[in-house]
């Protein structure tokens, strides 16, 4: 009689991964309980561009870049627009050096029309910003103030203005809609694409309103503006 061969025991391999997804916002509500497609509680926006989802990825050097945005849950419910909106852009400044711009906007829940502002906001302070920045040697802690305060200035002039059919603008002409209700909060980052001899890199980091840059570091959140 021939003898059947055993298999080797697979050994458990050890790793320092964590096993498993990492929780980075928070525990599930019981407004995931459901699957959407069947609670009624994920509802659109009867006039379209509901932005329950919206996600860019790319590199820029040796930079992998990853931002979204996710509607909130009461917004969801309510049939509303996301509120929130960010923008990236990248530019390469008189020397060579290339850099990234990431800008969020936080739009005020006061704020009728919140959801075009954010959006407008941070488009216009975004490529202002990087265009200011392009004509500089480097994105110094100088020259990105300055290039800060002409973003800000600009976006704040230029916000209020539309034409009536732009993208998600309010229904009504600039005439008719305050400033105050297309208001956002505004929190941006500079970042070099490219890292110095030593493996490190200046990130220049503000925000207006109540809206705090973190960082994520060993699954934990540090809070690194004051707003």
């Amino acid at each position: 009689m021939s003898r059947k061969k055993r298999r080797p025991k697979k050994q458990p391999v050890e790793t320092s991964s964590p096993v498993g997804p990492i929780a980075i916002a928070g525990r599930p509500s019981t407004f995931h309980s459901k699957p959407w497609w069947v609670s009624d509680w994920w509802n659109l926006e009867p006039t379209g561009r509901s932005g329950d989802i919206t996600c860019d990825i790319g590199t820029v050097g040796d930079l992998a870049v990853a931002a979204a945005s996710i509607r909130g849950d009461t917004h969801r419910l309510d049939g509303d627009r996301c509120e929130d909106a960010f923008f990236l852009s990248t530019g390469v400044t008189t020397s060579g050096d290339s850099f990234l711009v990431a800008v969020i906007g936080d739009g005020l829940g006061s704020a009728k029309y919140s959801s075009f502002g954010s959006r407008r906001a941070t488009e216009l302070f975004g490529n202002h910003l990087t265009a200011t920045i392009c004509k500089t040697d480097t994105p110094s802690p100088k020259t990105v103030k300055a290039a800060v305060e002409t973003a800000f200035e600009t976006t704040k002039a230029k916000a209020p203005k539309w034409k009536g059919g732009d993208l998600s603008a309010p229904p009504l002409s600039p005439s008719k809609v305050s400033s105050a209700e297309i208001e956002t909060t505004l929190t941006f980052a500079v970042v070099p694409a490219e890292p110095t001899p030593n493996e490190k890199r200046l990130v220049l980091i503000g925000s207006v309103g109540d809206s705090p840059a973190y960082r994520l570091s060993e699954k934990k959140w540090e809070r690194l503006t004051d707003s």
